[in-house]
């Protein structure tokens, strides 16, 4: 059979081709030429190979075996945190005797006592100083576990006598270490309560610290365990349990503060580091009511319930509130703002603090009245002010009478911390029956006492609430919680922000198991997540009360453990990092991704981060200057539309504070003073949208800016697969670099095969950023990859 004219074609160029080849190697000229341009175009290919990889540093990702749940690089930067806290907890240790003499000479200075202990026994200690006037700081269930649904996380029939209130997830604050420093003393472990879980980790044969009821009352709060039962409607009833009722509780007084949060973040004492602790205690300002006594007359007098005026007297307004406290020198034990944010934006990244927002809002005289303010060290240095001008004092804890705004003291006006107000009771109403938790139409009351913002610079405090107090529509007695006077049977009945925050500790603890048990593969020590993510997961999953959006008194609404969980699974269910996401952003870059959103199905994203310390404020006047410090800004476009959604916003009327202004239902907008932003849409058009995150710098005449991690949470879209852009194999064929577009912060699987019929797991990969490359060897001539998100 005669050739084709393409076969006969082909066959002459082949013969060409032969006969050159025969050519070059008769000839030594020819052939050393051909070997140096063979050799010339491999040093090509290589460099151009290399040229190639140095371009794709920037995008190109660390990956993990294919059972590790984690990177190596992440990994390896969480181990490095690690023994960085360590070296500085060794620091913090050596520091101790200068902080105490710096306290010392400031006490000195200013005749200031180091501790003051009030008539109740609770204590005032002396943190430092702001332009030369002393600073202090004070300490500020079934029932509470209930109104902020976590009940509804036990094991079935476990909260009698609601036995419907579970929702099978047997979650109980097992393997889960909860944190808390208090101001007044120790937890008392032994309590019958406790078991064995409780461990005072700063008490020793050589520091003995004696226990405290407030200390044993947040920690029962907190983890409980339900060891006392009394009678309710007729059945039994484990009213002192606590929201993680089997949760380890390592325990510290603020003393050492500085020195024991570094060794708790790095469990360089307990072996573990500590990822969540509780802090319901903060600096005194305002009034106060309190009986004390006084010398007149030469003899000692008692002066019953009598106002106190905690502020500077030379001032007529307290200046503490809202206040940014600095740092050392000013304040050198680590309790101000500056050095709290310093440490959890910088040190201790995987580590949350939780605030109480304080029991001081509208606790006041409210007219003019008889009062009395400390004038010296001694117990019995007060002095009287009897009929004073109305003009001579703020007779108000707060701003406006209504309202009581700008009423959360330090440290729970700083950044990185979650700050947690109080509500009463949560209940609804179905069948003409009243049911404890959250509702469409339940009722939920802020607590009158409960500290509200915003702080000197506008920011909203709290970020949520919690119940701290008792409901009369429901119950005539508090929230019940261990008292310190016995190790059984022994029990106090609390209210106050101070027993709100711990009901949030434990219900974020809940939800620390649980991702355990979604992920079982994760290390907890290496493979923990972000503090500003925990904190984004409470404000993110909180039921939004009142008027759309947040507010300055009840923050982003009442937490909720049951959403806290139902994140994490929701994260599970679409891949891991696809709903819970950490990234990083460099200063003036934006990071991008699209996703899906459904008519009907309300959206909502929510950004924190945590912000590098601001600049502290150093005197008492009154300073409005933005804290912030990287200025992240999220908004979210809708695809092939105009249209474009912005953060909510308040309004915190920093010139003339009216409560008009403060009280008004947020709006949206850009969001240049906080660093937590969240844009809502309760009913978009089906469509395309695009997330957009910007690193718009910093603010005029603030500190440099930085590259920043933020963390962000998506409820109701529906996310896209990622795409790989290019498949580069290495002139050895051994290598190939595989480059992907994804949502950044989602972790996938990298699958390979060579028959499209067995896929193998090669590598755990995460999306650092929109672009992400991965160089993988190759073993097979042919073979095929794609990415499955992690499940």
């Amino acid at each position: 059979m005669s050739d084709t004219p393409e076969q006969a074609e082909a066959r002459k160029r082949w013969q060409e081709a032969d006969a050159l080849a025969k050519a070059i190697a008769a000839d030594p000229v020819l052939a050393a030429a051909a070997r140096q341009q063979a050799e010339e175009a491999a040093r090509k290919r290589d460099a151009d190979w290399q040229a190639r990889l140095e371009a794709a540093r920037p995008f190109l990702r660390s990956w993990g075996f294919p059972g590790d749940a984690e990177t190596q690089q992440t990994r390896e930067e969480a181990r490095t945190e690690l023994q960085e806290l360590a070296r500085k907890a060794a620091q913090a240790r050596a520091d101790v005797p200068r902080i105490e003499a710096e306290l010392d000479a400031i006490s000195e200075q200013l005749k200031a006592p180091r501790v003051r202990v009030r008539s109740d026994g609770s204590k005032e200690i002396l943190g430092g100083h702001v332009g030369g006037r002393p600073v202090y700081r004070s300490s500020l269930n079934l029932f509470a576990a209930a109104s902020i649904s976590a009940d509804e996380l036990w094991p079935t029939n476990s909260a009698v006598p609601w036995p419907h209130a579970s929702t099978g997830r047997n979650l109980t604050g097992t393997n889960v270490t909860l944190g808390l420093w208090e101001n007044d003393g120790a937890v008392l472990t032994n309590h019958a309560e406790f078991g064995n879980r409780a461990w005072q980790v700063d008490h020793s044969a050589t520091n003995p610290i004696p226990s405290d009821g407030h200390a044993t009352a947040v920690a029962g709060t907190m983890a409980a365990g339900g060891f006392y039962q009394f009678s309710l409607g007729g059945q039994p009833a484990r009213l002192l349990r606590g929201v993680a009722f089997e949760a380890r509780i390592n325990a510290y007084d603020t003393d050492e503060f500085n020195q024991e949060i570094f060794d708790a973040a790095a469990g360089t004492v307990t072996g573990q580091p500590l990822r969540l602790a509780n802090h319901s205690w903060g600096y005194a300002g305002g009034w106060t009511r309190e009986t004390i006594q006084v010398l007149q007359g030469g003899q000692t007098n008692t002066i019953t319930n009598a106002w106190i005026w905690r502020g500077d007297v030379s001032l007529a307004e307290e200046w503490k509130f809202g206040f940014y406290l600095p740092g050392a020198p000013t304040i050198p034990d680590g309790t101000g703002c500056v050095d709290i944010d310093n440490f959890l934006a910088t040190n201790a990244t995987r580590h949350l603090m939780v605030y109480a927002a304080g029991n001081d809002r509208l606790f006041d005289p409210g007219v003019p009245t008889n009062y009395w303010y400390r004038s010296g060290d001694g117990p019995y240095d007060w002095t009287g002010v009897t009929n004073p001008p109305s003009g001579s004092r703020d007779w108000r804890n707060g701003d406006g009478d209504t309202y009581g705004f700008d009423t959360v003291l330090a440290p729970g006006t700083a950044k990185n911390v979650l700050t947690v107000g109080a509500v009463r009771d949560v209940y609804y109403l179905s069948n003409s029956l009243a049911h404890l938790g959250y509702a469409t139409n339940a009722v939920v009351t802020l607590a009158p006492f409960s500290g509200c913002g915003p702080t000197d610079d506008g920011r909203i405090k709290p970020e949520i609430v919690a119940v701290g107090q008792s409901n009369s529509v429901l119950r005539t007695f508090g929230i019940a919680t261990p008292a310190n006077n016995a190790t059984n049977g022994y029990y106090l009945y609390q209210a106050g922000t101070s027993f709100a925050a711990p009901g949030v500790v434990g219900g974020l603890g809940l939800a620390m198991q649980r991702r355990q048990q979604l992920w079982p593969n994760l290390d907890p020590n290496l493979d923990a997540l972000r503090g500003s993510t925990w904190r984004c997961i409470a404000i993110h999953s909180a039921d939004d009360v009142g008027a759309p959006g947040p507010d300055y008194q009840l923050g982003y609404g009442l937490f909720n453990a049951v959403s806290c969980v139902a994140q994490l699974e929701l994260d599970l269910q679409h891949g891991r990092g696809t709903h819970i996401k950490e990234f990083q952003v460099g200063v003036s870059n934006s990071v991008s991704w699209e996703v899906d959103l459904t008519n009907d199905v309300p959206f909502r994203a929510t950004l924190t981060w945590s912000d590098p310390a601001g600049v502290g404020q150093t005197t008492t006047e009154a300073d409005t200057t933005p804290r912030l410090v990287n200025n992240l800004d999220i908004r979210v476009e809708r695809v092939g539309a105009t249209n474009v959604y912005y953060p909510w916003i308040l309004n915190p009327d920093l010139t003339n504070k009216t409560e008009a202004a403060r009280s008004a239902a947020a709006t949206t907008s850009v969001d240049s003073r906080n660093n937590v932003e969240q844009v809502f849409i309760a009913n978009p058009p089906s469509g395309r949208y695009r997330i957009v995150v910007t690193h718009s710098g910093g603010l005029p005449g603030g500190p440099s800016p930085s590259a920043q991690w933020g963390s962000l949470l998506t409820t109701g879209d529906t996310p896209l697969p990622p795409v790989f852009t290019a498949i580069e194999p290495s002139p050895s064929g051994t290598n190939v670099l595989l480059t992907f577009t994804a949502d950044p912060g989602a972790y996938f699987h990298l699958l390979s095969t060579t028959d499209f019929v067995s896929w193998q797991t090669n590598a755990t990969v995460k999306a650092e950023g929109v672009t992400n490359s991965v160089l993988v060897s190759v073993t097979q001539p042919y073979q095929f990859y794609r990415l499955r998100r992690q499940q």
